[in-house]
């Protein structure tokens, strides 16, 4: 449980420079500006699925190889040569991204940047650090959590410094993002020496996937792209549709709320990596362990975090600015974020056991939803449909993976306990919003948030009890 909140506080300072940048670049380059550096943000997000895909695939082959018998370096091997072999099609995968790339965002002529120049920086800079996955999982397989987060902070810091810096001198968007390739190179070789010096012994690796885990590996890098396409197609929609000011005001909003992902960011490492442990030795999740307690607390968080959203929203609309007037589909992109943060956490949990596939189904068919909701009426659909559009996108996404976690746990009724805890409120305070006044529904919200962490102190307390660290705290001592 320390390494826990110590990994959430690191991840923490992460979310406030992100969040920094947000209004660093909203006020320095406008909402055209802004919208612009939002597809950067767009495909970062992308790749970070992708390479977090990537390591996963590598813990799971390394899962299955000890499940055959094989030693922790032989399994280490094969993990590895999955690592290396994945970086042909990798770079290929970028390629094609960069060719379409003005297709999903066209060029906008007042900043020069399209989708084009944003994905051929993206992958620029994540080929020149392609060395820092290795990394991850030699950390992963020691258990070695802070010291993946504080690494991965210091790239964040590192990729700010380098597009404030030049945004700040020169007042140019199109080159600050450009600038950013260079935290690729410094993160790059600083994990080649990494590996060098540590992990001398897996320096001479295979380059090959091999054929028995490419199934595996292929569903968690298509969940993962489909993930950020259905996140994404209300971007894409009002882009097209409104234009790039319109995205930038969006994105703004968009990328406020979904700074809750801060959270959502240990499970493709953390929590992967203990389910697979369990796994090796053919357990299930049952109530007693930690996985389902840990879940009831999250959705708890996230339900806490949606209702602090809303209190924030109707103070700035009513009582502040009002900027937030003019974006009518706020509650619904809080909610479908909220839902969607602790969806993560459902898709790392079922992966983990082998559902990868059915996984990928279930994004696909929420995608559709999405896109035939919008498709159908691009003419007539307002701003404020697209978000409600997103956000039962979003619940029918929620619902899918519950019914997917049905086949691997033998508590059923207990398995939509955190269902009932999050989905259930979120529903009831967006059906109330349109007809309560103001401030009741923000004295509805605050006691909402009040209620939500004095629970959850409750239950950190418990979990960090001699007694309960034993039985429920994560792995690991990084």
């Amino acid at each position: 449980m320390k390494t826990l909140l110590s990994v959430y506080g690191i991840n923490a300072l992460a979310f406030a420079s992100n969040l920094a940048a947000i209004f660093v670049f909203f006020s320095l380059a406008g909402p055209s500006g802004y919208g612009s550096y939002g597809i950067y943000i767009v495909f970062l997000a992308i790749y970070y699925l992708w390479e977090s895909s990537l390591v996963k695939g590598a813990l799971f082959a390394r899962s299955e190889e000890k499940r055959n018998g094989l030693s922790d370096r032989d399994a280490d091997t094969v993990a590895l040569a999955s690592i290396n072999g994945s970086l042909l099609p990798f770079a290929l995968g970028s390629c094609l991204l960069v060719v379409l790339g003005n297709f999903f965002y066209p060029l906008d002529s007042a900043t020069g940047i399209g989708g084009q120049l944003i994905v051929a920086v993206v992958t620029i800079e994540h080929l020149l650090s392609y060395p820092s996955n290795r990394l991850v999982f030699h950390l992963t397989v020691a258990q070695k959590f802070r010291t993946i987060y504080a690494f991965r902070l210091a790239a964040t810091l590192l990729r700010h410094a380098s597009a404030w810096g030049v945004l700040l001198v020169t007042g140019s968007v199109y080159w600050a993002v450009i600038a950013i390739t260079a935290k690729g190179l410094v993160i790059g070789g600083v994990s080649v020496w990494w590996i060098a010096k540590r992990y001398s012994y897996a320096e001479s690796m295979r380059f090959r996937l091999s054929p028995t885990y490419l199934p595996s590996t292929l569903s968690f890098f298509a969940a993962a792209a489909a993930i950020i396409v259905m996140q994404e197609l209300p971007s894409l929609h009002i882009d097209r549709t409104y234009g790039r000011e319109a995205l930038g005001n969006y994105r703004l909003l968009y990328d406020m709320v979904a700074a809750i992902w801060f959270l959502a960011t240990i499970y493709p490492t953390i929590l992967f990596s203990y389910l697979l442990s369990g796994r090796e030795e053919n357990k299930r999740p049952k109530a007693s362990q930690p996985a389902p307690y840990f879940s009831e607390g999250l959705a708890l968080f996230h339900l806490t975090y949606f209702l602090g959203v809303c209190a924030l929203i109707v103070l700035e609309r009513s009582f502040l600015e009002g900027y937030f007037t003019h974006i009518p589909y706020a509650f619904g992109v809080a909610a479908g974020v909220s839902l969607l943060g602790y969806s993560r956490f459902l898709i790392e949990t079922a992966q983990a056991y082998g559902l990868g596939r059915r996984v990928l189904a279930a994004t696909l068919v929420s995608i559709a939803f999405v896109a035939i909701v919008l498709g159908m009426s691009a003419s007539e659909i307002t701003l404020a449909e697209v978000g409600w559009a997103w956000l039962f996108g979003q619940l029918l996404f929620f619902v899918l993976l519950k019914l997917i976690l049905l086949s691997i746990t033998t508590t059923q009724i207990r398995t939509f306990m955190d269902a009932t805890i999050l989905m259930l409120p979120i529903l009831v305070v967006v059906s109330c919003e349109s007809v309560l006044s103001p401030l009741i529904f923000l004295v509805i919200c605050v006691t909402g948030v009040c209620a939500g962490l004095a629970t959850l102190l409750v239950m950190l307390r418990r979990g960090l009890e001699p007694e309960s660290r034993v039985s429920t705290s994560t792995p690991g001592q990084g």
